[in-house]
């Protein structure tokens, strides 16, 4: 994923989408990497992406860098649009894939609780259900095979994500997927990205069995029980000001949460 350079709007126009959407096309075919889920927002994007051949990186600069020259030259900008080089994450197994599209798919739901997601025309959620046909580079059977049929998976994505970690996660993927929710809600963030994440890992731990908060604990490694105990003090002090910390803890609960 990335966002917009100083939280400024990427996508300004229909024809800043529609850009997008053929520079990936020409970058697939160039750099072998499929795209599995995709969600554009104002100022920012998220990509799932299959890269077996290890093309992350040049698909992504094709793809930013392309984008960034034609989108100064339809709005007279000059300079970078994103902030920086993207963020990504590595998907282990299924069950992260599957939520992972989840996520990527309810993004439009921060315009509002009444979106409509199957509406909603920047993302690949319309092609997941039959309603679009889906480009080259866009591969939705390794997520629909999990399920009995479009509307299955749509009632998957519309479910609200559990309030608990369902079954064992370890702490690379947990500190993953709090690196990713942080990505999201950077616009109500006003800490450090490192900060953030560590306040909602204790947070987080509250939600965790037992083993998944050892492994988180020892990630986060406080000197002693004291530590630990005044450390989640101080989060859930951010918590009850900052609303925005709840909403990265239930991001990261439901890219990890087993499918169920």
């Amino acid at each position: 994923m990335n966002r917009g350079l100083d939280r400024q709007v990427v996508f300004h126009t229909t024809d800043d989408r529609l850009d997008f959407g053929r520079l990936i096309e020409a970058a697939h075919e160039r750099c072998g990497v499929t795209v599995l889920a995709y969600c554009l927002m104002d100022n920012h994007f998220h990509l799932v992406v299959s890269c077996p051949d290890g093309g992350l990186s040049p698909f992504m600069q094709d793809v930013s860098a392309k984008f960034t020259r034609h989108n100064n030259e339809r709005h007279g900008g000059d300079g970078p649009v994103f902030r920086g080089r993207f963020a990504s994450r590595p998907i282990r197994d299924e069950r992260y894939l599957v939520n992972a599209v989840r996520y990527v798919h309810r993004n439009p739901l921060d315009l509002g609780p009444s979106c409509d997601l199957a509406a909603y025309r920047w993302s690949s959620h319309r092609t997941y259900l039959g309603l679009r046909r889906a480009p080259d580079w866009l591969s939705v059977s390794p997520v629909l095979e999990w399920f009995d049929g479009p509307s299955a998976f749509d009632t998957f994505v519309r479910a609200a994500p559990p309030a608990t970690v369902v079954g064992s996660a370890s702490a690379a993927d947990l500190v993953g997927a709090l690196e990713m929710a942080v990505s999201r809600h950077a616009d109500g963030l006003d800490r450090s990205t490192r900060g953030v994440v560590r306040t909602c890992a204790y947070l987080l731990l509250r939600r965790l069995e037992p083993r998944s908060a050892d492994a988180l604990v020892r990630w986060l490694g406080p000197s002693s029980e004291d530590a630990l105990h005044q450390a989640r003090l101080r989060a859930e002090r951010h918590a009850r000001s900052e609303p925005h910390y709840e909403r990265v803890v239930a991001d990261a609960i439901a890219l990890v949460s087993r499918c169920v």
